[in-house]
């Protein structure tokens, strides 16, 4: 199985619980509490790797600003399980070039090299450059690319995963055509997220475009992390299988939606879980002009 070096931003995802009592006296609109429990779990680029480690049953090479810095904080606030505000603290990672100069120093041929760029310091454009270089440089890595805002930094990347938010700020165009527009001006293939409506994907080399749609997820709690899941089965996939773009986009689709059915960031997605989830898919595939129309129906997940 390919090596897996992930570099990126990591947050400290943590959720309160809390149980409500009665409303304050002095304002009824006020609601008194009292905490059930606390959680706290690497966040931002560490769910991705949590995801990965799960998915491969591997060490992941991961490389970030060290723990005993001051590092951004989501907390997320829910009143019998519902979500009714986050708070975040600190907004910034102090760049540091060791990092970037380990990560850049550790990569070798065959290996998957993930970018996953939340915008809050461990990482510049500079630093995207020359990674992407050295890995031309060395040959035979995969890069992929994981950003909510696309820059030049991030062209000529095997892989360019963005959701179709992102997508739309970078390059309003319709639906049906903005992957392949975005892969013409990035030079990558490229995957764009659409939350409970699938993905698009244009994959360059085969000049193809990909239309993926789903049956609703009837479990359905939230899309915190989606992105993250979705990119962890992409990668997990082609490392274990180191084939098919097809079947790899299904089974991102799958843990995707397997984390979606769960709360937040506290947990990840199986092996085990995914793969019988994948064995039991269901797709219809129909082919028109250079179009390629996925659609999976979705078992009820327990």
């Amino acid at each position: 199985m390919n090596r897996i070096l992930v570099i990126g931003d990591l947050i400290t995802d943590r959720y309160r619980f809390l149980n409500p009592l009665r409303s304050d006296p002095a304002n009824d609109s006020a609601l008194v509490v009292e905490r059930i429990r606390q959680e706290s779990v690497k966040g931002g680029a560490g769910f991705l790797v949590r995801n990965l480690e799960s998915l491969c049953s591997t060490k992941v090479n991961f490389f970030h600003a060290p723990h005993f810095r001051s590092l951004p904080m989501k907390t997320r606030y829910y009143v019998e399980d519902k979500f009714i505000l986050r708070e975040d603290k600190g907004d910034n990672i102090k760049h540091e070039e060791r990092i970037i100069d380990g990560f850049i120093n550790y990569i070798f041929p065959e290996d998957f090299v993930i970018i996953s760029d939340y915008h809050k310091g461990t990482l510049n454009h500079e630093d995207i450059f020359r990674i992407i270089k050295k890995c031309r440089e060395v040959g035979d890595v995969t890069i992929f690319v994981d950003t909510n805002y696309v820059y030049p930094a991030h062209e000529n990347v095997d892989w360019l995963k963005i959701n179709l938010k992102t997508a739309k700020e970078y390059i309003n165009k319709p639906d049906n055509d903005i992957a392949k527009i975005i892969s013409e001006k990035n030079n990558s293939n490229v995957i764009i997220t659409k939350g409970e409506d699938g993905h698009i994907a244009y994959l360059k080399d085969l000049e193809q475009s990909i239309f993926f749609t789903k049956d609703k997820n009837k479990n359905f709690v939230d899309a915190i992390g989606a992105g993250d899941t979705f990119l962890a089965g992409f990668v997990s996939y082609l490392a274990r299988h180191n084939t098919g773009e097809l079947p790899a986009l299904v089974y991102a689709d799958i843990v995707s939606h397997l984390s979606t059915s769960q709360l937040g960031t506290i947990d990840v997605v199986s092996a085990e879980v995914a793969d019988e989830e994948y064995k039991n898919a269901k797709t219809h595939i129909e082919e028109k002009e250079d179009v390629l129309h996925v659609y999976r129906s979705v078992s009820d997940v327990p």
